[in-house]
């Protein structure tokens, strides 16, 4: 029977030896896909979360604006009643 190359003999490397080694290359490597593959599964969570995030902020940023936009409105509207007031009672108004 022949040596193995574990017994520090790099000559008499067999044939068995060398499955031995691509079998436990295989073991290993499908070991570090499961791995890379529940982090990337882990990875592909946290982006739906944060692209649920991104959403909401969105509609948010859009129910300030539709907010700025009223307050805007009466804001303008304020100061026409001011106007309309100024000029009902005689006062002078400057408009700029």
């Amino acid at each position: 029977m022949q040596q193995s190359a574990t017994a520090g003999n790099d000559d008499d490397i067999t044939l068995r030896d060398v499955i031995i080694h691509i079998g436990h290359m295989r073991v290993s490597m499908e070991q570090r896909f499961d791995g890379v593959e529940k982090r990337m599964d882990g990875m592909e969570e946290r982006m739906k979360r944060m692209d649920d995030r991104f959403d909401m902020i969105d509609v948010r940023f859009d129910m300030i604006d539709k907010r700025f936009d009223a307050v805007d409105e009466d804001i303008r509207a304020l100061g026409m009643d001011i106007i309309a007031i100024k000029l009902h009672v005689g006062m002078p108004v400057v408009i700029e």
